[in-house]
């Protein structure tokens, strides 16, 4: 089965998010006191479940939080 980038997006933000031994709450804190994001676990949770869109501010700041580049979330570029 193939993944879809949202997906593989969802899968590799929740294994940077639990390499870096954060719960979901607690990112969201981060998000929400560092980076003025108005989010919460729930939503994280979604978004790691491929059920809510992240925002391109959103992933920049997750990014940031979890100490990793943006372009470790998105799936790999395609040549022709």
């Amino acid at each position: 089965m193939t993944s879809t980038p949202e997906m593989l997006f969802a899968t590799r933000l929740r294994a940077a998010r639990k390499a870096a031994g954060f719960t979901q709450e607690r990112l969201a804190d981060l998000l929400n006191d560092g980076f003025t994001i108005r989010i919460t676990g729930v939503a994280l949770h979604r978004m790691e479940a491929g059920k809510r869109q992240i925002r391109l501010n959103e992933a920049c700041a997750l990014a940031v939080i979890l100490k990793i580049d943006e372009f470790d979330l998105l799936p790999p570029k395609v040549t022709a």
